[in-house]
C-alpha cells in the first residue's frame, strides 16, 4: 500500500510522513537521523552479531541463528557530499 504504486503513496496516510514514521531518508544535517514523524531522533542501536545476530547469548531464533539480518554498510558519503555515487577522495 505504501509503494510508489500503492494507493497511500504520497497521501496523508503514507507511512513515511509527519503523521507516522517520518521521512524515508534521514536528514543529512543530523547524521541522517529521521527528524520528524511520531519518533523523531529515536535512537537506533548499532547492529552487532554478538547483540542481535547468530553470536547472541541473549536469545536464539531462526532469524538470528541463520543470520538473516547481518547489518549493512552505508552507501552514502558521510565525509563531504552525501551522494550515493560519491567521487570524493577517500582520504
Amino acid at each position: 500500500l505504501d509503494t510508489e504504486e500503492g494507493e497511500y503513496y504520497q497521501t496523508e496516510n503514507y507511512i513515511f510522513s509527519d503523521k507516522f514514521l517520518g521521512d524515508y531518508q534521514g536528514n543529512p544535517d543530523y547524521n541522517y537521523a529521521v527528524t520528524n514523524g511520531l519518533f523523531p531522533f529515536f535512537p537506533i542501536a548499532e547492529w552487532t552479531s554478538e547483540e542481535f545476530g547468530a553470536d547472541s547469548t541473549e536469545f536464539s531464533t531462526r532469524c538470528t541463528d541463520q543470520a538473516w539480518f547481518t547489518g549493512y554498510t552505508a552507501t552514502t558519503c558521510e565525509r563531504c557530499c552525501g551522494d550515493d555515487s560519491c567521487t570524493c577522495d577517500p582520504d
